[in-house]
């Protein structure tokens, strides 16, 4: 009867703890568009309901993982040097939830901007060579 007791206490203390807690984790890869995973890609997260925000790089293994979330409504940015920015709105998170997301990069387009100025010599017609 004691060891039940016990048992029951843990269980009990266990999910009461989870549940009081209110934490998710949300973790994910960053992928180029061909497929390639990308490192040190920086990842925002930002609570829809309090604009609490949250930040991570990408590992080496090229994943990220953010734990000890409140439970609610998230949205993700995530950017790469060379790479554009890609976001993933409304990702729920549940207590006790680990919630695994990918995200997509496009390669950024590079633009050059040129200032060629040109400078005029003044003639001055009444001296000739």
């Amino acid at each position: 009867m004691f060891r039940y007791l016990t048992l029951l206490c843990t269980i009990s203390s266990a999910l009461l703890a989870q549940s009081e807690s209110g934490r998710a984790v949300l973790e994910g890869k960053i992928f180029d568009q061909s497929g390639k995973t990308i490192a040190s890609a920086a990842i925002t997260v930002v609570s829809t309901q309090t604009g609490a925000t949250r930040t991570t790089t990408t590992g080496e293994d090229c994943k990220f993982r953010i734990s000890a979330l409140p439970v609610g409504t998230y949205d993700l940015q995530a950017a790469a040097s060379s790479f554009g920015v890609s976001k993933a709105e409304g990702i729920l998170l549940t207590v006790g939830e680990t919630k695994s997301v990918s995200i997509s990069l496009a390669v950024s387009s590079v633009s050059t901007q040129m200032t060629v100025e040109a400078v005029a010599s003044v003639v001055n017609p009444a001296k000739s060579s």
